[in-house]
C-alpha cells in the first residue's frame, strides 16, 4: 500500500470516528433530556456499527423501556452490563411488562439478595415477585377469545361505548374527586328490574362495592357487599350478570398482576356470602390497570377495559364473542402464548361481525352524546338545541334519519357481499347481486343527500351567527 492510499485511509478513519462521536454525543444528550424516541433512533444506528458495545446496547434499552417496547429492552438489556445503573431492576421490569414472568422471578429475587434488608427497594421487589409468581401461574391457562373488535378512548367516557343490551341491566359513572389530587370513578351497577344497586364509593380513604336495595319508593343505605371483596385495597367498577349471583369487578390488592385486574366470584346461598375471588385471568388482565368487565349473554358479547401500553388517559375498550364455555389455548410455544396473553395475537372474528358491531357502536355513542356536526373550523354543535336557525333545526332532524338509514343500508349491504362471497347457488348468486346493485345506487342517493342537507345547515348557521 503506498503513502497516499494508506494516508486517505487514515483520513477516512478518522473522519469516520469523528462522525460517530458526534452521534453518539447527540444521543447522550437526548437521552438525557428524556428525548427518547430521537435518541433511539441513532442509538439504533450506532449499534449497527459497534454492536458488541455495552453501554450502547443499555442505553438503546433504556430507550425502548422508556417507550413501553419491553421486548426488545429486554434483549437488549441482556447485551449490556450489570455495571450500568439499575440493569438488572431494569432488565427484571421488562421481562415482567412482557410477560416472562418466570425470568422476572428468578431476576428480581437476585435484586433483593443484594439489597440491604431495611432498603425501601426491598418491598417494592418483593411486590414485584409475588406479582410475577400470579403472572407464572395464570399462563398456564391463557383464555382462547375471538376479538371482535378494539377501540382506543378516553377513559373517564369509556362506558358509552360498551353496546350492551339494556335488558341485562344499566351501568352509570361520574368522576368523583375526594381531594385535589385523588378522584376515582363512582361506577353504579342497577339490575334489569331496577331493585338492586351494586356502587362502589369511598370507605376509609379507599374505594369499596356497596349493595343496596329498592323499597318502595326508596333506597335502602348502600352498605358492603361483603368482606371476602372488599379488601384494605381498593375495588371498583362492578357488574352482575343476569344470574343474579356472579359478580365481576377490578381490585389492586392481592392476587392482582399490577394495578386494577378484573376479579370474578359468586353468591353462595348456603353460606350467604360470596365464595372467595379468582382472577379472571389472561388475556383480561396483565400488569397494567385492567378495570372492567361487561358479560351481555343476551347478544352473546362481552366486553373489558384496559389501559395496557397507552398514554395516561386513555383505555382500550376490547369487544370479544362471549362462548357458552372456556376454552385455553394448547400450545408449547411460549412466544405465542405469551403474545396471546398480551392480545398482541388473537383470533379475530368475521369481517361481517366486526362491521356489524361497529355499527352498533357507532349508533350506541351517538345515543349517548347526541351527535356531533361541525360548522367550521372553529365551531363544533354536540346538541340539537345549539342550532339557531330554524330551518337548521328542521333540516337536521332529516340528516339523523339520512345517517341511521346510510347505517343500516351498509350493514345489509355487508351482509349480502358475505353471502355472495360464500355461496355456488348461481340463482342464488343472481338475486343477491341484483339486490345488492339496487342497495349501492340508494347508498350513493342517501349521501347525496346527507352531504347536500350538511352543507345547507353550514351555510345557514354561518349567515345567521354573522348576522346577529
Amino acid at each position: 500500500m503506498n503513502f497516499r492510499k494508506l494516508f486517505f485511509l487514515t483520513l477516512l478513519i478518522i473522519s469516520n470516528l469523528l462522525v460517530f462521536s458526534q452521534s453518539a454525543s447527540e444521543a447522550e444528550n437526548l437521552f438525557n433530556t428524556k428525548q427518547y424516541t430521537k435518541a433511539k433512533a441513532i442509538y439504533e444506528t450506532l449499534l449497527k456499527k459497534k454492536p458488541t458495545d455495552q453501554l450502547l446496547n443499555y442505553r438503546y434499552a433504556r430507550c425502548c423501556f422508556e417507550l413501553k417496547d419491553y421486548e426488545n429492552a429486554a434483549h437488549f438489556f441482556e447485551l449490556s452490563s450489570s455495571k450500568y445503573p439499575q440493569r438488572d431492576v431494569y432488565l427484571a421490569d421488562s421481562y415482567y411488562f412482557s410477560y416472562q414472568f418466570s425470568h422476572a422471578v428468578e431476576l428480581y429475587n437476585s435484586c433483593l439478595s443484594a439489597l440491604d434488608p431495611n432498603d425501601k427497594k426491598a418491598t417494592e421487589i418483593q411486590k414485584r415477585i409475588q406479582q410475577s409468581e400470579t403472572g407464572a401461574k395464570l399462563l398456564n391457562r391463557v383464555e382462547d377469545i375471538t376479538l371482535i373488535d378494539s377501540i382506543i378512548v378516553p377513559k373517564n367516557d369509556f362506558l358509552q361505548y360498551i353496546g350492551y343490551n339494556h335488558d341485562i341491566g344499566s351501568l352509570t359513572s361520574e368522576r368523583i374527586r375526594v381531594t385535589s389530587r385523588n378522584q376515582f370513578d363512582k361506577v353504579t351497577y342497577t339490575t334489569q328490574r331496577a331493585d338492586r344497586k351494586i356502587l362502589s364509593d369511598t370507605v376509609a380513604g379507599n374505594t369499596d362495592i356497596l349493595s343496596a336495595y329498592k323499597l318502595l319508593e326508596s333506597w335502602t343505605m348502600p352498605t358492603s357487599i361483603s368482606e371476602v371483596i372488599n379488601t384494605k385495597a381498593n375495588e371498583n367498577y362492578p357488574f352482575l350478570l343476569l344470574d343474579g349471583v356472579t359478580l365481576y369487578y377490578a381490585s389492586d390488592g392481592n392476587g392482582s398482576l399490577g394495578g386494577y385486574d378484573i376479579f370474578f366470584t359468586k353468591y353462595s346461598p348456603n353460606a350467604k356470602d360470596f365464595l372467595n375471588p379468582e382472577n379472571a385471568g389472561f388475556p383480561f388482565n396483565s400488569p397494567f390497570n385492567d378495570y372492567m368487565m361487561v358479560l351481555d349473554e343476551i347478544s352473546q358479547k362481552g366486553w373489558f377495559v384496559s389501559d395496557r401500553y397507552l398514554p395516561a388517559g386513555k383505555v382500550g375498550v376490547y369487544t370479544f364473542v362471549l362462548n357458552d364455555s372456556k376454552t385455553y389455548i394448547r400450545t408449547e410455544d411460549s412466544t405465542l402464548l405469551r403474545l396471546t396473553a398480551q392480545m398482541k395475537k388473537v383470533r379475530k372474528a368475521s369481517k361481517q361481525i366486526q362491521d356489524q358491531n361497529r355499527t352498533n357502536t357507532t349508533n350506541s355513542v351517538t345515543q349517548a352524546t347526541d351527535f356531533s356536526f361541525i360548522i367550521n373550523d372553529s365551531i363544533v354543535y354536540s346538541s340539537k338545541n345549539q342550532f339557531k336557525n330554524p330551518e337548521s333545526e328542521h333540516l337536521i332532524t332529516d340528516l339523523l334519519t339520512l345517517q341511521q338509514q346510510l347505517n343500516n343500508n351498509s350493514f345489509q349491504l355487508e351482509q349480502l357481499r358475505y353471502q355472495y362471497a360464500n355461496s355456488d347457488n348461481p340463482e342464488l348468486l343472481a338475486k343477491i347481486a341484483e339486490t345488492i346493485l339496487i342497495l349501492e345506487a340508494k347508498q350513493i342517493q342517501i349521501q347525496r343527500e346527507i352531504t347536500g342537507k350538511t352543507k345547507r345547515i353550514r351555510f345557514l348557521e354561518i349567515n345567521f351567527t354573522e348576522k346577529t
